[in-house]
This record gives C-alpha cells, sequence and structure tokens, in this order.
C-alpha cells in the first residue's frame, strides 16, 4: 500500500523544527521528538506529530512524564485489520478507520480519500502550529493551538487551503476531532427553548455516536455548541470533566462515538449545506476555534477554567469607558413600554432607574421609523420624527443628566416586509428562489454576503452612532435561518456569519468606546465566536427569578457571569405570569451582569427602596462577582446554591434559595466550597437587609449572622456546613464571608 501522505518537507516560509536539532522546549528529554507538547497551568495536550502521518493527540489531561502512552502500545486484534488504524485530528477517509469522517472533500469526483501528513511543526511560547497536507489531493490543513498559564482551556483552530489548480467542494470540516480515555462515560449535552435556554442534559455514553446538529443558523436556544464530558463519579466539586465548545454562532455538529476498538472520539465543527463551501484555486476557509476545557476538579473546576479563558482570551480587552465602571447596571426599557414610546413616560423611567442606582439606560425596539409593531420598520434606521419630533437627543440629554450612558437596540440582520427598504429592495433577503419565504415574527433576513447590502445597513449603524451619544447597543436577532439562499439560490449560511461578524469588528474599530450585547431572542446566540466581539450576552427572554435560576446555572457551566446578562424583572413575570418578591428578583439577577428590565412606575415604593439596596449591594460586591471563582453548590428539588470566593480567598459571597417546602423542619447546613481550610470567617447576612425568619424561634439565629457575630474557619464551613434559619419558599438568603486575617 502506497503512502499518499507523501515526505515531509519544509514550507517557504516556515521553521522546520520538529524534526531534529535543538530541543527548544518541544520535547521532553528521552522523548521522541515527533512528539509535541502544549501545556496550561496544569493541563496537557501531547501530540503525535511525526514527519508524512496524520497527527494523533496521545493524551489530552494531567500531565505526564513517560513516553508509554496507551494509544502507541495498541495491537491488532483478531477479526479485525491486520494493522492498528489510529484515529487523526481531521479524521479523513484515507485513514480507512470506520468512524465518522470529520473531513469530506472532492475534486471532481475524485480525492475524497484524502490522507494528510505532517510537513511542518512549528512551535512558540504557548502555541503550537502543525502544517499537514496531501500533495496528491492537493489540500492543506493548517491546525493552531493556543495555552495560557492562567486556566485548563486550550484554544484549537484550524485552516483548510486549497492548493490545487481547479476547485475543491468541501462537503465537511470539522475543526477536529480528539480521542478520550475510556473512563470517560457520561456526556453532558445542552438544550433548552426559547425562555428556557441553557438546560442540561447527562446521559451515559453508548456505542455508537451521539450526535448533535443545529441548522437553525443560530446556536443557543436548542443547541448550544458546547458539550462536557465526564467519569461516571464525577460531579461539581470532583472527578475528571472535560469540555468543548465550539466558537461558532451558526449552523454547528458535534459529536461524541464509542467505536468496536474502544476508543471514544469526540469532535466538533461548522455545519455546512449542500455546495454551501467551494474552494477555489488557491483559496482557504479558515474554521471556527475550538475551546478544549479539562478539569480533574470536578465541573465547578471545569467551568472556572472556561471563565478565566473568557475574560482574559476572549471577551475584549479594555474598559470602554474609563470614567464608568466596565459593565454598568442596565436598565431596559422593553418590558416596561414595548412599542409604546413616549418622551414623557422614557424620561420618568428614567428617573426611576437612576433613583434606584442603574448606571446604563437602554431604549429598547419600537425607536425607529414605523416600529409600532414586530410588524414594520426593520431595516429603516431612522429615528420615528413621529414620536421623536428631535430625534433622540432629548431622552439622551436627559439620561446624561442623570448620570447614566444610554445604549440603544438594533436588529442589523433584519428587515420587515413593511419597510421601506424592503418595498426598495426585496431581492435583499436570503429566500430560496424556488420556494416560499418562511414566515417567521414577520420579518427575513438581508443577505449580508452582498456588498451593497453590507454597506447599506452598515452604513446606516455608522451614521446612528456618529449623529447621537450612544455608548452601548443591544444587537439582535430574532428569528431562524430557514432558506439561507443568495440571489443565485446558492446557500450561504456559513458566509453569512462571516459578514455579521465582519459587520461587528468594523463598528467596533469605527467606534470603539461603544459596548455591545450579543442578544437573540434571548440567549440563541451565545458562543463565543459572538462573545469574542461583545462584552455581553443577553441569556434568555425570561425574566422570571425562579425560571432564571435555572437558565443561569445551566450557562454557568462555560459563560462567567460578568458576560451573563441578569435583569430584575416585573413583579409579574410577563412570561410565565407568576408572581415573585422583590427581594428575590433582585438577589437572582445579583448573580449576572445586573440589570432592571421593569415598569418602575408599577412597583410599589417599598420595592424601588428594596430594589435601590440590592444594586448598591451589588456594587458593593461587583468585582467580587465578576472576578472570582463561580462554584455551583446545590440543586434539589427544594433548594439552589451557588457562590463567588476571591482569588485570595478573603472574600466570598454565598446565596442559597429556598424553591419549595422542605421535607425536614430544618434545612440541612449549606457546605461552602472555595475557601482556604485554615483561615477564620466572619459571615454575615447581607440579604435580605433586615429580614426575619417566618419562624420565631429562629430569629436568634438570623440577628447573629445579622450582626456578623458568628465566626467560622474555612474548614468547618466546607465540610460540616453552616446551619441557616428555616425560610419560606421563594426566599434568597444571602451571605458574605469575609477572612478574619
Amino acid at each position: 500500500m502506497s503512502n499518499r501522505c507523501g515526505q515531509a518537507r519544509p514550507l517557504a516560509g516556515h521553521d522546520f523544527i520538529a524534526h531534529g536539532g535543538a530541543d527548544n522546549g518541544l520535547v521532553q528529554k528521552g522523548r521522541d521528538m515527533s512528539i509535541v507538547t502544549l501545556s496550561g497551568r496544569n493541563v496537557q495536550l501531547v501530540v503525535n506529530a511525526r514527519s508524512g502521518q496524520p497527527p494523533l493527540i496521545l493524551h489530552w489531561g494531567a500531565p505526564v512524564a513517560g513516553d508509554a502512552f496507551p494509544e502507541m502500545l495498541r495491537h491488532p486484534v483478531p477479526g479485525r485489520e491486520d494493522v492498528v488504524l489510529r484515529p487523526s485530528l481531521a479524521m479523513e477517509p484515507g485513514l480507512g478507520l470506520s468512524a465518522q469522517p470529520g473531513l469530506l472533500i472532492s475534486r471532481n469526483r475524485r480525492d475524497w480519500d484524502v490522507l494528510l501528513g505532517v510537513e511542518v511543526v512549528e512551535r512558540q511560547p504557548n502555541k503550537i502550529r502543525l502544517i499537514c497536507a496531501d500533495q496528491h489531493a492537493e489540500v492543506r490543513l493548517i491546525y493552531d493551538f493556543i495555552s495560557s498559564e492562567g486556566h485548563n482551556v486550550i484554544t484549537a483552530s484550524a485552516r483548510l487551503e486549497n492548493i490545487g489548480q481547479s476547485s475543491l467542494a468541501v462537503h465537511r470540516a470539522l475543526t477536529m476531532t480528539l480521542p478520550l480515555p475510556p473512563h470517560i462515560s457520561d456526556i453532558i449535552g445542552f438544550s433548552g427553548l426559547w425562555a428556557g435556554e441553557f438546560q442540561t442534559e447527562r446521559i451515559k455514553r453508548f456505542a455508537g455516536a451521539w450526535v448533535r446538529e443545529n441548522r437553525r443558523g443560530r446556536g443557543g436556544h436548542n443547541d448550544w455548541p458546547s458539550m462536557m464530558l465526564a467519569d461516571a463519579s464525577t460531579d461539581e466539586h470532583q472527578g475528571d470533566a472535560y469540555g468543548l465548545h465550539l466558537g461558532w454562532s451558526g449552523n454547528s455538529r458535534l459529536s461524541v462515538e464509542t467505536l468496536p476498538e474502544n476508543r471514544i472520539l469526540a469532535s466538533a465543527g461548522a455545519l455546512f449545506f449542500p455546495g454551501e463551501i467551494v474552494l477555489q484555486a488557491g483559496a482557504h476557509i479558515d474554521l471556527p476555534a475550538l475551546h478544549l476545557g479539562w478539569s480533574n476538579m470536578g465541573l465547578n473546576g471545569l467551568s472556572q477554567s472556561y471563565h478565566e479563558h473568557i475574560r482574559q482570551d476572549v471577551m475584549p480587552q479594555r474598559s470602554l469607558q474609563p470614567e464608568r465602571p466596565e459593565r454598568p447596571v442596565h436598565y431596559n426599557s422593553w418590558e416596561a413600554v414595548y412599542f409604546d414610546h413616549d418622551l414623557d413616560t422614557l424620561a420618568q423611567l428614567a428617573d426611576l432607574a437612576a433613583e434606584a442606582g442603574a448606571e446604563r439606560f437602554v431604549l429598547d425596539d419600537g425607536w425607529f421609523k414605523g416600529r409600532r409593531s414586530d410588524q414594520a420598520g426593520l431595516g429603516d434606521w431612522q429615528v420615528d420624527t413621529r414620536v421623536y419630533p428631535d430625534g433622540l437627543t432629548p431622552l439622551i440629554d436627559h439620561v446624561h443628566s442623570l448620570g447614566m450612558e444610554f445604549g440603544l437596540w438594533v436588529e442589523p440582520e433584519m428587515v420587515n416586509p413593511d419597510s421601506d427598504l424592503y418595498r426598495a429592495h426585496p431581492d435583499w433577503i436570503l429566500q430560496s428562489t424556488a420556494r416560499e419565504p418562511i414566515p417567521f415574527r414577520n420579518q427575513h433576513l438581508l443577505d449580508l454576503t452582498r456588498s451593497e447590502v453590507f454597506d447599506h445597513i452598515y452604513d446606516a449603524l455608522d451614521r446612528l452612532l456618529c449623529e447621537n451619544p450612544i455608548g452601548y447597543l443591544k444587537w439582535d436577532m430574532n428569528r431562524d435561518i430557514n432558506h439561507p439562499a443568495n440571489a443565485l439560490g446558492l446557500a450561504v449560511a456559513h458566509e453569512q456569519i462571516r459578514a455579521v461578524y465582519a459587520m461587528v469588528d468594523r463598528l467596533r474599530q469605527a467606534h470603539p468606546a461603544v459596548a455591545i450585547e450579543g442578544c437573540s431572542s434571548g440567549g440563541g446566540r451565545a458562543d463565543l465566536g459572538i462573545l469574542q466581539r461583545t462584552e455581553r450576552i443577553w441569556a434568555s427572554d425570561n425574566n422570571d427569578a425562579l425560571e432564571r435560576l435555572g437558565i443561569q446555572w445551566g450557562a454557568s457551566h462555560m459563560l462567567p457571569l460578568c458576560a451573563t446578562g441578569a435583569h430584575v424583572g416585573p413583579r409579574i413575570c410577563h412570561i410565565t405570569g407568576r408572581i415573585l418578591p422583590m427581594e428575590l428578583r433582585v438577589a437572582v439577577a445579583m448573580f449576572g451582569n445586573m440589570g432592571i428590565e421593569a415598569d418602575l412606575r408599577q412597583e410599589s415604593d417599598k420595592d424601588r427602596m428594596a430594589l435601590a439596596r440590592a444594586i448598591a449591594l451589588y456594587k458593593q460586591h461587583r468585582d467580587l462577582l465578576h472576578q472570582g471563582d463561580f462554584y455551583r453548590l446545590e440543586r434539589e428539588t427544594g433548594h439552589l446554591a451557588v457562590g463567588v470566593v476571591s482569588k485570595a480567598r478573603d472574600d466570598a459571597l454565598f446565596m442559597r434559595v429556598n424553591l419549595a417546602e422542605s421535607a425536614f423542619a430544618i434545612p440541612s447546613p449549606l457546605r461552602l466550597k472555595g475557601l482556604d481550610a485554615e483561615q477564620r470567617y466572619q459571615i454575615s447576612l447581607v440579604w435580605p437587609d433586615a429580614w426575619c425568619a417566618p419562624n420565631r424561634h429562629a430569629n436568634k439565629l438570623v440577628q447573629q449572622l445579622q450582626a456578623g457575630e458568628i465566626i467560622m474557619t474555612g474548614a468547618d464551613l466546607m465540610h460540616s456546613g453552616l446551619q441557616l434559619p428555616v425560610s419560606h419558599p421563594q426566599t434568597a438568603l444571602m451571605l458574605h464571608l469575609q477572612a478574619m486575617g
């Protein structure tokens, strides 16, 4: 059998350092020079990058010192091939391995059996680049791995190049396939729906493939492009856990496959429509980044690594308004007025928001031409002079006079049929030439892959930002992409997302002081591809505090609190109809990027005062909440508990929410995590303030907690726990812990 990979050779412009030469920190002494390692805080990735052979991950997890990797000690078995067939990063068909392929290409019905061999290995501090090629199929695939000393997430990306002289059809090109050790038995995926995002599903791995594909054009409500894999005994606090998150806002494919030869392969990448990706001679496609996490400290340890990675490496790394907090407390007008805009009403709401402590006022949908409902106006990004005869200036000036920043809602990717833009350019939408458009919230998607459409929308947004002192955009996207075809009938779903990214990037460059929120009917687009370009994700349109506990719990597996928008909703939730006390609503919103989305005129004086005190408490602990280590403690039928501990472990905030009547007369002690076992902590009940327990016998304990009279060691708090008083359902108790020194 001939070797299709050919001989390894240096490519022009690259340092050929993997094969021979000095150690250069590339490999450990005594190890085969073709074995390449990359380390994070306490994670290690080991790759077999032998010249001319497909690259193979030998190990991903805790640092190892030896060379006896199980993969390299495998041997043929009866009834199967006479040689060991090994997986590769691309899982290309030329391997001959009967597993799901990660790369499917063809050139005039040939070259489908591509087999990529390593040609070049480059190493920089915290980075490895592998350049692989099949000279016969005239295809090159370049892999980049980047690590950090601050966390255990490795970012992997890939570029597929057509180095031939004719066009290359790309049917599938997943970013990467990774082997996992056989003891990883559980798959934890994410599902959900609008107003119920980030739900987790934990199942046992089985023979065959677990596959989750998303064809909606946005991933979040039902198919957040993330998964975790764990040992059967892994829980929040202990055990091995792996994470894969695809930083991509469009169609995606995730898979975990168990092969008969006891191999477990996890893969992720963008999903393409038929004929969507055709690379002309010399062209390439950049595949979405895959964020690979590992922890031997349970799911909390995995989450904390993702949180550090997102804060340090993903989100924009600057304070956009130096004179203001980096992530101000919002007031959003949507659930207060919907489309019924009136300057006096909005000014009154701004007054009440400022009194409560809001630092940013966001004018939501309904401000632009013809927008009195969701049936008209999208695409016409001009201020409606019938509602705002003097433009937005009077409202912005009033908001600024109150010391708040002004923000604005936009939905640039969409157009209503009832709009000037659509009447002038009905051909500017994404639609199948042979099918009727599928109605969805009375709107269509603009084809941003067309330069004239892209430029028209960009110019409208740019003009809006140039003419008005706007510090913040809430960028929404409220429908699926059902027929992602351009004017020629060609599928362009992938290119559409790239165009969205390009527009956001261009706006950020032109207006660097403007912060942007990523929203899509709530959490419909909450991946790290969009978060790389935005400061905030709107987690859900559901502001019901009880529902939000579960939504925020799920999102916290990968998203840090500083990036997760969480609002105090109205007394009567507009989605569930549930009536919840202000003390609960504010407590839940504190564990996120806090905001308000309610008609404050309808709230009682007592509740507005409670809101103001809660926002003051949030501001006092905002740095802790946004930069500390987050812990999920308990989630049971009757209660839920979470907390944040500072990096120095001298400051912490914990919350337990009583959800239902307890099965016991007194609740179990709350066992905390993340504390310094040797340190003594003063414990204070900080929310609700001036709270009285429903049982008068518990009030002595309540008074001790409110006065900070209880002091315990970290060891006792983590092992024995803290006894809390009996409380009614829908009560959130928040504890502040301060180290005694």
